[in-house]
């Protein structure tokens, strides 16, 4: 009985999970029912190289990506009336299967559908779309989440699941190159190449360094640390509002304000100042000593900041305190943080953190962009579409209830994500108690796009007083962003003009209740253009400028002649000006391209500032010279420098765009020179990784008000990721805000700086400052912004492992520890001193003081792309040359990421008095697509046998080169530590053939496209008598581009006109063996089909298999309920049958 019993339960068990199971199949959507089977792969193909024409992309520049369709459902999918929607920063151009047709929506929504030819998702099969689009790609966070499904049945949305990640390794392949075209030579990060770039870096004492550095720090010989825990301060009142806000971020790091006990810190309002600091607003006087301190100022704000100063001689690790005399003033007046919270929204509480962290380091101006296309976050008071429409998106096609998805946050983006009125009034107080003011930025007339379609959802409602846009207007455009028309605001309606006036009122009014005047306030107006202007290849009726077709702006230019339609952003800025003047508020800011051909005078608020945005290789000093004769005031946010959206360093895995730079680390951040632009032409790159020139205009310095670093979010989705893009490049800028450095020179008429000709920046002050900077960042600012709750980035360590198996180690931020892995993560051990790894491959982790934060992995052990430094890479056996012996052959493709590129083969073998070498080149083609014009200019290509030798085991310090090629070109010479700068090679490599008499012999067949060179190197150039007991490395064949006008001679290289080339990584260490034949051989000694080390004949020759090549795709999984179903059924049967 009882085994009946349990038999019994059992099928009832069953029997439930499948009810179970089919009430749930029946409860899924028909989206649900597809993305709930599917998963998606995305494959990076090329950025170049490959053999699509894509004339309707922006100058040609197209790449290839596959898309793979993983359907894991165990019967056939036959419907297709579902469409996959997802967001992408390119722009679509093709689709290259018949199945499949796609669609761009708005914005960087994109779907694409079944066509007539689609027979199904077969089950437990994959499809491959190819897909082509605009431009490139060269970081992972290009490609974005949350892809889903459309059913057009039942109009269901679903996510595909895989996509449903912030991991984008879940479904993105990860990428195997950083190179955007054929020109660009910008060098990928490493651990080897951060090695020698953290290698400068050294731990010094911070004790009485302040960040950001004082106008004048003064240290006794006698000066002691001494321990705080708590402070009494005196003359409190003088601080006003701003008392509140030093208690706070007092008790923040550790230190209680008492009325008495404490140490004493005695507040002076109205006392005397030094001559070169007095007089300027914000400036103080502190004497730090342990019996008690001092500061003096003329306002609040100084007294404020001298207490900041106090804090920034605190070492929160072990809380002490050093004892100096400090004399300081602003170097600008405007020292800025901007806050994106549109594109993708930031948390109240992270908005009050980074106040936290301005306050601390003397940011005084928080730039708070609150609106854009992507989002509305700020509750205006009567107009309640603004945040229940524009403040959410999700899948609605008439977007009557939010706004169309973007930037990958799916059909369903959740709750309204908006700052209520009461919130932005916390937060005007909150950051005047820490001396910042907030300016709010409410973009238009482009960007606007959340306005407009809430304020359309108003009008279909019936109420039209709002209304932004034109319903007949026809107008066709495409903004910067894919966006169409109802981007911008249309300018000549009465409805647009009386938005604008009830938004200022409401936001006035809430500065009012706070408190706060609102002294500023930023309209936007930039890239209010049709961006298919510039193309040539769109037809005319696409090519419209905004508003063209528009009846009430053709209305409007009718009664008003001064009216231009090809200036609405200037339009739209005296518009606004004039109402912002009547309101009472003093000063209207715009990004500079909103007021380009205008001057102050056409604005009618006493004060008109520009964010200038040009980046400095591509004019921003002639823009600054510009700007400064119309009367504007400047703060910089040039990209180049000042961008926090763009990757720290050159790696694949680092989230951001890479329009301006493709790098922005905090070093980089730190060297702006702010009041001489063409400075930082000395010690930057170009967006093509190349030197750059700028010459000094002929005009006085332009008079800057301040600069500011940018937080754009188009990647950034959540409040760490904010977090880490953030800190600590904010905390370089506002050194570089507050502090002039020694090592910045002024501005001189007529001075050129060139990064690859001149020498006048004194970069051994410059590194010398940038150490103490970097010193307390890492031992000690970073342990105050973990106690401000900022998840800031760790950055991966460098390194390297020697011949002798032993690794070095090291990290641009001093004190951060590195750990090290040998066995691939499974164990993690602390890096203190140099350590014996052997051949291992190592895995490398910074974590911050206590190992809450930690870096990326650093995995990539390969060595740069210039010189072989990497024992783990395979020895090639070189034999003697005796005849009939076969000689060693290296067999390898020209290109190695490009199965197509022509292959060649080396063969190798040694005599007493040389090192004789057969180079070959098969099917040698021009391998660009149909000689492709660059620049108006026709390409050539110039295949060359290349290799640096080296003698011994570990990293060499010299090398020496040597290269032929088809045209008997033969040049030899040496080069010193070519993998640490190798665009200095000019001046690196001289002729060397008196010294070294090499023989060659090349000879060309045209016909079957093939070249041959024999060479014969003397041993003499290695400095050995005998090769026995020696070895080299050796880094052979690459292919070089470049056009007409580009210097032929290439002894002269010259990065910044070379296109592109091509190479084989190193193949490893030469080991030489056997007895030497004194007898020279002829030099096209055979290579039979047997030869080992990657050699064989021609025609079985296999490409080596790299980890980062293999196909990849995630494991398809079942639900819990599709796991149990088919047990459940067959015990669901059994109790059935014996119950019968």
């Amino acid at each position: 009985m009882a085994f009946y019993r349990i038999a019994t339960m059992a099928g009832s068990v069953a029997c439930a999970l499948i009810a179970l199971a089919q009430a749930a199949a029946a409860v899924q959507s028909n989206a649900e029912n597809l993305a709930s089977n599917l998963s998606v792969t995305l494959q990076l193909g090329k950025n170049f190289g490959h053999d699509k024409v894509c004339p309707m992309a922006d100058w040609g520049f197209c790449f290839t990506l596959n898309l793979i369709l993983d359907y894991n459902g165990s019967e056939d999918y036959l419907d297709s009336g579902f469409k996959i929607y997802f967001s992408s920063i390119r722009r679509l151009l093709q689709v290259e299967t018949d199945s499949f047709g796609f669609e761009h929506v708005v914005g960087d929504l994109t779907y694409i559908m079944p066509t007539f030819s689609f027979n199904g998702f077969k089950a437990n099969s994959q499809i491959t779309i190819p897909m082509v689009l605009e431009y490139w790609s060269t970081q992972e966070t290009d490609m974005m989440p949350r892809w889903f499904v459309v059913d057009e049945r039942d109009k269901s949305s679903a996510v595909i699941p895989n996509t449903d990640t912030e991991n984008l390794r879940d479904f993105v392949v990860p990428y195997t190159s950083t190179v955007r075209t054929t020109n660009d030579v910008n060098k990928p990060a490493s651990t080897e190449n951060r090695y020698l770039a953290n290698k400068s870096l050294r731990v010094v004492s911070a004790s009485d360094r302040i960040v950001p550095k004082p106008f004048r720090t003064v240290v006794s010989p006698n000066a002691q640390s001494f321990r705080i825990s708590s402070v009494s301060l005196s003359g409190a009142d003088s601080l006003s509002q701003l008392q509140d806000g030093v208690s706070e971020l007092m008790s923040k790091l550790g230190i209680e304000t008492t009325d008495y006990g404490g140490h004493p810190i005695a507040l002076t309002l109205g006392g005397s100042l030094p001559g070169d600091i007095a007089g300027v607003d914000e400036a103080y006087i502190m004497d730090v000593k342990s019996i008690g301190t001092t500061i003096i100022a003329t306002d609040a704000a100084g007294l404020f900041n001298g207490l900041m100063s106090f804090l920034g001689l605190l070492d929160v690790n072990d809380m002490t305190i050093k004892e100096v005399t400090v004399q300081d003033k602003p170097r600008f007046p405007y020292r800025g943080h901007q806050i994106d919270a549109a594109r993708n929204f930031r948390s109240k509480e992270t908005v009050l953190k980074t106040l936290d962290v301005m306050a601390l380091y003397k940011m005084n101006v928080l730039h708070f962009a609150l609106t854009n296309d992507e989002g509305w976050r700020l509750e205006i008071p009567g107009l309640d579409e603004l945040t229940d429409v524009g403040s959410k998106r999700c899948f609605d096609p008439n977007e009557e209830t939010c706004l169309l998805t973007q930037l990958g946050s799916g059909p369903d983006a959740g709750e309204k994500q908006f700052y209520s009125r009461q919130d932005y009034i916390d937060i005007l107080k909150y950051a005047d108690a820490r001396n910042v003011q907030i300016i709010p930025e409410f973009n238009m007339p482009a960007h606007a796009r959340a306005a407009v379609v809430a304020m359309e959802a108003r009008a279909k409602n019936g109420d039209a007083t709002y209304r932004l846009t034109d319903p007949e207007d026809e107008t066709y455009l495409l903004t910067v962003q894919f966006y169409d028309r109802t981007s911008i605001i249309n300018p000549c309606l009465d409805s647009s003009v009386e938005f604008v006036k009830k938004l200022v009122r409401e936001v006035k009014q809430m500065h009012t209740e706070a408190g706060v005047s609102l002294d500023s306030y930023h309209f936007g107006g930039d890239e209010a253009k049709n961006i298919l202007l510039k193309y040539d290849n769109y037809p005319s009726e696409l090519k419209q400028r905004p508003f063209s077709k528009s009846p009430a702006c053709e209305a409007k230019a009718q009664a008003d002649p001064s009216f231009n339609i090809e200036k609405i952003a200037n339009y739209w800025a005296g518009v606004v000006g004039k109402i912002l003047a009547e309101e009472g508020i003093n000063e209207m800011v715009a990004w500079q391209d909103g007021l380009t051909g205008t001057t102050k005078g056409d604005y009618t608020t006493p004060s008109v500032a520009v964010n200038l945005w040009d980046t400095i290789f591509w004019g921003a000093t002639d823009t600054l010279v510009r700007e400064s004769e119309a009367g504007f005031d400047l703060i910089l946010s040039n990209p180049d420098f000042t961008y926090f959206d763009f990757p720290y360093e050159i790696n694949v895995e680092e989230r951001g765009y890479y329009w301006a730079s493709r790098a922005n680390s905090m070093y980089k951040v730190f060297t702006f020179a702010p009041e001489n632009l063409p400075q930082n032409a000395e010690t930057a790159l170009n967006i093509q990784g190349n030197p750059y020139s700028v010459t000094t205009p002929e005009k006085p310095a332009p008079v800057i008000r301040g600069m500011q670093g940018q937080t754009w979010s188009e990647t950034i989705r959540t409040d760490a990721q904010y977090d880490e893009m953030t800190f600590p490049r904010a905390v370089a800028i506002a050194e570089r805000a507050w502090h002039r450095a020694n090592w910045e020179l002024d501005w001189s008429s007529g001075v050129v700086f060139d990064g690859a000709s001149t020498d006048l920046v004194p970069k051994g002050d410059l590194a010398s400052d940038y150490n103490t900077f970097a010193s307390a960042m890492g031992c000690r600012e970073t342990t105050k912004l973990a106690k401000l709750g900022v998840m800031y980035r760790v950055p991966p360590p460098g390194a390297k492992v020697d011949g002798s198996g032993l690794l070095f180690a090291n990290t641009e931020m001093p004190c951060t520890k590195i750990m090290y892995s040998t066995n691939e993560g499974l164990n993690w051990m602390e890096y203190t001193e140099p350590v014996t790894v052997g051949s291992a491959n190592v895995w490398l982790q910074s974590q911050s003081g206590d190992g809450a934060l930690l870096s990326r992995v650093a995995k990539d052990t390969k060595a740069p792309d210039h010189g072989c430094i990497s024992d783990s890479l395979p020895e090639l056996s070189v034999p003697h040359c005796n005849r009939g012996v076969a000689t060693a052959t290296i067999d390898k493709r020209l290109g190695t990421l490009e199965p197509n590129f022509p292959r060649a083969t080396v063969d190798v073998c040694f005599t007493h008095e040389s090192l004789e070498l057969v180079f070959k080149a098969f099917q040698e083609k021009t391998y660009l697509i149909n000689e492709t014009f660059v620049n108006n200019d026709p390409i050539w290509k110039w295949t060359v046998m290349e290799a640096f030798i080296g003698p011994g085991d570990s990293d060499p310090t010299q090398y020496f080169e040597f290269e032929v090629a088809p045209n008997n070109v033969l040049w030899t010479g040496f080069i010193h530590n070519p993998y640490k700068d190798f665009t200095s090679k000019a001046t690196a490599l001289v002729d060397d053939h008196e010294t070294y008499p090499i023989t060659s012999f090349t000879s060309r067949d045209e016909a079957s496209q093939t070249w041959q060179s024999d060479v014969s190197l003397p041993l003499t150039m290695f400095n050995v008598d005998s090769p026995e007991g020696s070895s080299w490395r050796m880094n052979f064949l690459r292919t070089y581009y470049a056009s007409d006008t580009a210097e032929q001679e290439y002894g002269a290289w010259s990065p910044n006109k070379m296109i592109s080339f091509h190479q084989t990584p190193c193949f490893g260490r030469v080991k030489f063996e056997g007895e030497v034949d004194s007898q020279q051989p002829k030099a096209d000694a055979p290579s039979p089909d047997n030869n080992s080390n990657n050699g064989g004949s021609s025609n079985n020759w296999q490409p080596t298999v790299n980890e980062n090549d293999w196909d990849w795709k995630p494991t398809p999984s079942r639900g819990f309920a599709t796991s149990l179903l088919v047990p459940a059924a067959i015990i669901c049967l059994v109790f059935v049958y014996a119950t019968i």
